[in-house]
């Protein structure tokens, strides 16, 4: 790998962080990857420490990943109709492969989704869209590199349909109760329940009319904590959610009661023989059926001493059992059991029975009193006693005394009969004592004969109930801030206090309609430090401007109380305290927007509300507002197919309420707003034109862009049109070389947008058709003249003309003259025109022309054919015409004066060569009596370097050197360089035909010497002196020196490391002195750092303008010591000797066989041309040898150049002068050389150079001149 130094400025580098980066384990780290990376070249270098080296090179490609646009719905989709879901490709390389999931999972197929996809975009349709379509869409995009997703939410709008349709409900009393009114739709429905009132006969919201044990729920469903009888009635079941007809349903609620017993137990105690009554008390709704148990067995009354009795009571049905006559088997456990349709419950009594003893036997005595009685368990309402008896005790019963009394008092105790078991430990559970009081009981045990003492008595507290009964004196009123109530109340009676008030409750209900109590609902908490003192505090955080019904309860360590009946109060209005709900948003039209949104619940109006202000704002713009009375409004002047972020808030007196959630609707489609830009048109062929454009912005395409219309036309014809779908369009089947007007404008469905400025472009070039109305004259007897015009289509730059020329019969090839096309040519001049000069008189010739552009040369014209002849127009036709006509009715005559006026002659020319210029110099033409019209003769130079492009040269001041003659320099030229120079006259009539003269300014290329002896060396260097070289008269511009090892095949550039000489002396050169040179060019060139003791070759090239001079020299360097070496040993190979010098005697034989041909050809060739002037030869000669010992005076002059002389033709008056198209040769030798002399081993400091001159005769019509070509070869000295 060959390694470069770069000296000067630093280039510019790449950021740190994406300079890719090589690790020690030739790891390549390429930081970021861009698009721009694609197609760059890797090469991974390895060398080993022997020299030996891998290459392995690869090409990074890039692929981008894949960018979905973002998925955009409409808003106001309903049920039934067509969705797409389009989800198209921004960026990203193919290929890309699409998939889609609902919910996070496949698309179920029961959906009937159909799917599309192509390379840019898929979609999904779902030709009637229903509830079960609605969720969340994913797309998801992925190629070779990665994988994306977008995601939309596909929501509809559908009218409420019954899920739980609400039917007749019956409720049970103090039990809970449930009815179902559910319907499903979107947006979510709204459900209101209403009750009849039956006392003002109109509908009111259930909440005001039930008061707080009724909760609505978001599902519809209504519940009752505790049926009361005032729940029954008629209720009404209302669903809507904006879309299509709201639901209705109204049901009847009835409240039925089942059956319960006030008391479910009880003890009784009766004496032998005695008539007992038990009464069985059961409230509920009809029918109630009733039935006796003794110890769990029926009691029938045909058969047994017992009468049972029912009778019908306001609340229920009481019956009555009686025992007619008891005795001791009568003593049992007695239950009533009552059920209707509704529940069931049972009332029990225990019965005892009291046997006396027969009066013959001895007096029986009272038992002993029991012993250890005992507190078990305490309720708020109950306790649980017991006690003990001994096994052997006459105690038949025992009497419980329980007094609550503060002093303790046992006359108004109550007593409590309990009939006697056979067990050690009795218990009894004691009912209906009071919450949070005092108690004493005692025991006593009795028989016949009486009772005993009573135990010991025990204390016993009952525990704590909530309170029985509501705050007393509730009073409610607003205060001077929006939404807070004061509420003032006294405490509740201090016997249904239950234990002791820690503190109270207050519920604040708005009355709202389908508005769930527990919603809006503010319960607080106040605890008191005075038991009987007025309460008062302040409840916050209610709703502003809206009614409350505010009631209070007490509660203490065991519950809460009952409610006071509620107080209904209004708060202060504010502003409202949320915004609008259900916000919609749809396209109108393409610059309008419907907004419509659900009004603000009246309970979050906080007051009466004003109106209504909508925000909405572009993406990326400001926000702008507009104000509306309803509930709707429309938006008016947007930008087409935009998306638009819409916000809806409520306003009052008081002020504006919070912003809904924002949504994002669209305008609806309309043509393009705007034409693409950057339209760029360019020639692909000369009948194709390629067209591109930047696409029209999004936010100016004003919806779905279906593709591009391109309109072109070519100058002054009718306008065509192209459609292409992507940024780019290639025209076909245009004209060639022409002008088009290119404008695009994109499209859609809804029409045509406007169109870009017209750009102009041009297709390519072409070969030209044929030129045109070609016509061949005879101007003389050797000359013809054709005239043809431009052709009908150019196709292109016409470059020039291509006349053909060639006898008719003659089989040989045409005479192919090229004709520069006029750029001056008038448009009003359409044809050019050609002498075709030289020819045969009395031949007929056949002639066409083709024309050329830059692309080639186009068909043939038609060949016209025609025969020179002497019918031209000359000065001999002029004179006086006269122009006769006559009738019968008499003559008239005209005479017109016609004088024929020849183009002046051209220009002889003399050129005289030097160094780095040229002196032109020719005769001035006399006018031949044109001077008569006023105008004098102007003449024009041009020249040009080989075939390079024609220049015009004009001096600033004329050079008249001598009277009669004009000259010109032209300066500046390079050395021994061929130039052509061409010189026209023009005066009234016209222009001359070109004097033509090519000249070759004085100098050649280098020379190199033959041998080393300008090359020396020592054991590192090898020295070359370059003043060996002869620049032939043009000073060496740059010098290269080459070098490898003899036997290498590998050159290698030497650097000079001899030091620079400058000669900054002026010099004196042909006569004049000479500024020193801005940069000298070296005397010698030093090749350094070479091996001692070997053999190099040396190519050394010498270049100056004339030419260049390119010599392989091989030399060798001295050993350390300065020792010269041998020659090496191939030099001496015999069998390389032989092939050498063979080969080279073969060349030189077969160019001296080819020498002697070509001289033997030109010699029959021009014999008889150079007898027709051996004369004049030989009198030059004699001329040149008679001036030979002036050889000296002039071998430096330069040479001069003539143009041959072209004379007129005689007129009637005039002598004959010579033809124009006598041909010369003139020939000059070199005055002191001879061919062939060696040249000096040593070049003088200046070279000196002769001249051989040789004339040739030109045709007129090469290069459209008729001039003479000179040539000059220059032979250093």
């Amino acid at each position: 790998m060959a390694s470069k130094e770069i000296f000067g400025r630093k280039p510019k580098l790449r950021e740190k962080r994406d300079i890719p980066l090589v690790t020690n384990d030739g790891v390549l780290n390429i930081p970021k990857v861009s698009k721009v990376d694609n197609g760059a070249s890797y090469s991974c270098i390895v060398r080993s420490p022997s020299g030996e080296m891998a290459k392995r090179s690869f090409e990074l490609h890039v692929v981008e990943a894949p960018q979905l646009e973002e998925i955009l719905l409409p808003t106001d989709l309903q049920e039934g109709q067509i969705v797409q879901i389009h989800c198209n490709l921004k960026s990203g390389d193919s290929p890309v492969y699409y998939s889609w999931l609902k919910d996070g999972k496949k698309i179920p197929t029961h959906l009937k989704i159909a799917e599309r996809s192509l390379e840019v975009f898929s979609v999904l349709i779902i030709k009637n869209v229903s509830l079960d379509h609605c969720g969340t869409y994913t797309c998801v995009a992925a190629n070779h590199v990665a994988k994306v997703n977008r995601t939309v939410n596909l929501y509809i709008k559908v009218a409420p349909k019954w899920s739980e349709e609400p039917q007749n409900s019956s409720l049970l009393l103090g039990r809970g109760g449930h009815i179902s009114c559910s319907a499903n739709g979107y947006p979510q429905p709204q459900t209101h329940w209403l009750k009849k009132d039956i006392v003002s006969d109109t509908w009111r919201p259930v909440l005001e009319v039930a008061g707080g044990g009724v909760l609505s729920l978001s599902n519809g469903s209504l519940i009752f904590d505790s049926v009361a009888l005032s729940d029954a009635g008629l209720y009404t079941c209302h669903v809507e959610n904006g879309v299509g007809e709201a639901l209705s349903k109204t049901v009847w609620i009835s409240v039925n009661k089942p059956v319960t017993f006030d008391i479910i137990s009880r003890n009784m105690t009766a004496k032998l023989g005695q008539h007992v009554t038990i009464e069985c008390q059961a409230k509920g709704d009809d029918p109630i059926r009733m039935m006796w148990t003794r110890n769990g067995k029926p009691i029938n009354p045909l058969t047994q001493r017992v009468k049972i009795s029912e009778a019908k009571t306001e609340d229920g049905m009481t019956s009555i059992l009686e025992l007619l006559q008891t005795e001791t088997s009568d003593g049992a456990l007695y239950a009533c059991r009552a059920g209707n349709p509704f529940g069931a419950d049972v009332y029990s009594v225990h019965l005892t029975i009291l046997v006396k003893i027969l009066a013959h036997g001895p007096e029986p005595k009272p038992p002993a009193p029991p012993s250890d009685l005992s507190v078990d368990s305490i309720k708020s309402r109950s306790v649980k006693l017991s006690w003990r008896d001994m096994t052997r005790s006459l105690a038949q019963f025992y009497s419980l005394q329980i007094s609550g009394s503060q002093r303790l008092s046992w006359n108004n105790a109550r007593v409590i009969n309990i009939t006697r078991l056979e067990e050690i430990r009795h218990s009894i559970e004691v009912e209906d004592l009071l919450p949070a009081t005092s108690y004493t009981a005692r025991v006593a045990g009795g028989n016949q004969a009486d009772l005993s003492h009573f135990s010991t008595p025990v204390r016993f507290t009952t525990t704590e109930e909530a309170p029985s009964s509501p705050p007393l004196g509730v009073q409610l009123e607003q205060t001077e801030s929006p939404g807070e109530l004061r509420v003032r109340w006294l405490p509740p009676p201090a016997d249904t206090h239950n234990g002791l008030i820690i503190g109270y409750r207050l519920k604040a209900v708005p009355q709202l309609t389908g508005i769930k109590e527990t919603e809006e609902t503010s319960d607080k908490t106040i605890k008191t430090a005075s038991l009987y003192a007025k309460q008062e505090t302040v409840v916050t955080g209610l709703l502003k401007g809206v009614r409350y019904a505010v009631s209070v309860a007490a509660f203490n360590s065991a519950g809460s109380g009952p409610f006071s009946v509620p107080l209904f109060q209004d708060t202060r209005e504010g502003a409202p305290e949320e915004g609008p709900s259900s916000v919609e948003c749809g396209g109108v039209t393409s610059t309008a927007l419907r907004v419509s949104w659900q009004p603000i619940p009246p309970h979050k109006q906080a007051g009466a509300l004003i109106g209504y202000t909508v925000l909405y704002a572009a993406q990326g713009r400001q926000w702008l507002n507009s104000t509306s009375l309803v509930t709707e409004l429309r938006l008016q002047g947007l930008y087409k197919f935009t998306n638009y972020t819409v916000k809806v808030a409520g306003f009052s007196n008081y002020g504006l309420g919070p912003f809904s959630f924002p949504i994002v609707c669209s305008t609806l489609q309309d043509a393009p707003e705007e034409g693409p830009s950057s339209v760029e048109c360019g020639g692909v062929t000369s009948t194709a034109l390629r067209v591109s454009w930047q696409p029209i912005p999004p936010h100016k395409q004003a919806g779905a862009l279906i593709g591009y219309t391109v309109l072109y036309a070519a100058q002054g014809r009718q306008w065509l049109n192209s459609t292409s779908l992507v940024t780019e369009l290639r025209l076909q089947g245009l004209y060639k070389f022409t002008n088009y007007t290119v404008k695009v404008a994109g499209f859609s469905n809804y029409g045509l947008g406007p169109f870009s400025f017209p750009i102009v472009c041009s297709t390519l070039q072409d070969v030209p058709e044929a030129p045109a109305e070609i016509k061949l004259l005879a101007q003389s007897s050797t000359t013809l003249l054709v005239s043809w015009k431009r052709p009908r289509q150019p196709n292109g730059r016409l470059m020039h003309y291509t006349v053909y020329c060639k006898p008719t019969a003659n089989n040989d090839g045409p005479q192919a003259i090229r004709v520069d096309v006029q750029s001056t040519v008038e448009a009003y001049e359409k044809s050019q025109t050609l002498e075709l000069k030289g020819l045969m008189e009395g031949r007929q010739y056949d002639v066409w022309v083709t024309a050329s552009t830059a692309v080639g040369e186009g068909p043939e014209s038609r060949r016209v054919t025609n025969t020179p002849s002497q019918r031209g127009i000359d000065q001999s036709l002029s004179g006086n015409y006269t122009c006769l006509a006559k009738n019968l009715y008499g003559s008239d005559s005209v005479v017109f004066t016609v004088k024929v006026l020849p183009l002046p002659d051209p220009p002889t020319l003399r050129a005289t060569p030097y160094k780095d210029y040229i002196l032109v110099e020719w005769d001035e033409i006399r006018s031949f009596g044109n001077d008569s019209f006023g105008f004098g003769i102007s003449y024009n130079l041009t020249w040009r370097e080989n075939d390079g492009l024609w220049q015009e040269a004009w001096p600033v001041t004329r050079e008249n050197r001598l009277p009669g003659v004009q000259s010109h320099t032209l300066a500046g030229l390079k050395c021994g360089t061929k130039y052509s120079i061409r010189v026209t006259a023009t005066d009234s009539v016209g222009t001359s035909a070109p004097a033509h003269i090519d000249v070759t300014t004085l100098g050649g290329a280098p020379v190199s010497p033959p041998s080393t002896d300008w090359l020396w060396s020592n054991a590192t260097h090898i020295y070359i002196q370059l003043s060996g070289w002869d620049d032939s008269g043009c000073d060496v511009t740059r010098w290269e020196v080459d070098y490898r090892l003899l036997g290498s095949n590998l050159w290698q550039r030497a650097e000079n490391k001899a030091p620079m000489d400058l000669n900054l002396g002026w010099s004196y050169i042909e006569g004049h002195y000479q500024a020193p040179p801005l940069r000298s060019m070296p005397t010698s060139y030093a090749v350094g750092s070479l091996a001692p003791a070997n053999w190099y070759q040396l190519r050394v090239t010498a270049i100056n303008d004339a030419g260049t001079a390119s010599t392989v020299y091989t030399y060798a360097t001295k050993t350390l010591d300065g020792e010269e070496i041998g020659p090496p040993s191939e030099l001496f190979d015999l069998n390389m000797l032989v092939i050498v010098c063979s080969s080279i005697l073969l060349v030189i034989c077969l160019m001296a066989f080819f020498c002697i041909l070509f001289r033997r050809h030109r010699q029959n060739y021009t014999s008889q041309y150079r007898h027709s002037i051996a004369d004049e030869v030989k009198s030059r000669n004699e001329s040149v040898a008679s001036q030979s010992e002036h050889k000296e005076r002039y071998a430096h002059a330069p040479r001069i150049y003539t143009s041959p002389v072209h004379n007129r033709k005689a007129g009637k008056n005039e002598m004959f002068e010579i033809s124009p198209y006598a041909e010369f040769a003139l020939g000059f030798r070199t005055f002191d050389h001879v061919e062939n002399q060696d040249l000096p081993s040593r070049l003088p400091s200046r070279p000196r150079f002769d001249t051989e001159t040789s004339f040739q005769t030109r045709s007129e019509s090469d290069d459209s001149d008729s001039t003479s070509k000179a040539t000059v070869t220059a032979v250093p000295r």
